[in-house]
């Protein structure tokens, strides 16, 4: 049986502490490989345009300030899937995130239990 292939990941947070949580988080499952982690946009996007990951996790709170716009990301491959992270469970925003094109969005709270599988998941096309 051949292994699945690892999924490449960029971290996009721009709070040192929770940047390591959710990097410890996703480290720990085997499949998944975070490639870089960024605390601003513009290294963020640089990361991506260099990388290519197949997923770009981000934390959403970082959409409502100017510092962090969703269109300053420059021209993200179709492949790479956005998952977004944020403080609470919000199907508005949920729902919001997948019309601005992001794959999936999993609530601070279910963090260390749902963000691996989501990922995973929205890499395998399906909305998490």
């Amino acid at each position: 049986m051949t292994p699945m292939a690892p999924i490449t990941v960029v971290l996009a947070d721009p709070h040192p502490a929770q940047r390591r949580a959710v990097r410890t988080v996703l480290d720990a499952h085997p499949r998944l490989h975070v490639l870089a982690a960024a605390g601003h946009r513009e290294a963020a996007s640089e990361l991506v345009q260099v990388l290519e990951p197949d997923a770009i996790v981000i934390d959403v709170g970082l959409l409502a300030c100017s510092e962090f716009p969703l269109s300053g990301w420059g021209p993200i491959s179709h492949a790479t899937r956005l998952v977004g992270i944020g403080p609470r469970d919000d199907d508005q925003l949920a729902r919001w995130l997948r019309r601005a094109g992001f794959a999936g969005y999993v609530p601070a709270a279910r963090l260390s239990d749902d963000l691996a599988d989501a990922v995973i998941e929205c890499c395998a096309g399906m909305p998490a």
